[in-house]
């Protein structure tokens, strides 16, 4: 188990507890989306509750960020035409991929975050790209960021997985914390660690 120093506290992730107001922001995001439900669906498996804990796990991760000094962007509540690859947050040099599970899929798979199998980062992982991996409790509105973790050390050491789940298979793979979480403490939280 790997352990971390918050505030004299030995702590192995972070929370970030968000507000009623942040989930009438998220909420709003996904009623506007309309028509464009069938961009989402196209990716496969997308329900209403994973656009929504994505979204809220964008907004964690930010906050988080910014308490440690790194200025990211805001949160991209804006609908695409076409799946893009581009990071959830920057500031301009590192980039933050956010990986949001809910608690209800968390134990119903365990821990672990899916990605596209053909994204084009999991071929030539760039440097200075990290997988934030959150999980949030929906009824708590709490977000448990488990670490960041640059994606090319989880590309270069093997990290991605084929899905548990059948019906993904074809367009996903995993991350699964159960191999995640045997890296060392730097591998996963380095770039926040102060």
């Amino acid at each position: 188990m790997f352990l971390m120093m918050w505030g004299g506290r030995m702590k192995t992730s972070h929370k970030v507890k968000l507000s009623i107001l942040d989930r009438e922001l998220v909420q709003g995001f996904l009623e506007s989306r309309g028509d464009s439900k069938g961009l989402y669906e196209k990716r496969g498996g997308f329900k209403d509750v994973d656009i929504i804990a994505g979204a809220l796990g964008e907004l964690a991760v930010s906050r988080f960020l910014r308490k440690r000094g790194i200025r990211v962007s805001e949160p991209d509540f804006t609908i695409h035409g076409v799946k893009t690859y581009s990071s959830d947050l920057t500031d301009g040099f590192k980039h933050f991929h956010v990986k949001t599970q809910t608690k209800e899929s968390e134990k119903r798979y365990g821990s672990s975050w899916i990605l596209q199998r053909h994204d084009p980062m999991l071929k030539k992982a760039p440097y200075r790209h990290y997988a934030a991996l959150c999980v949030i409790d929906m009824d708590e509105l709490v977000v448990e960021i488990k670490g960041f973790v640059s994606v090319n050390t989880l590309v270069r050491y093997g990290h991605i997985g084929e899905c548990k789940a059948p019906m993904f298979r074809q367009t996903k793979v995993a991350l699964y914390w159960e191999t995640i979480k045997q890296m060392s403490r730097k591998a996963l939280w380095g770039i926040t660690w102060k």
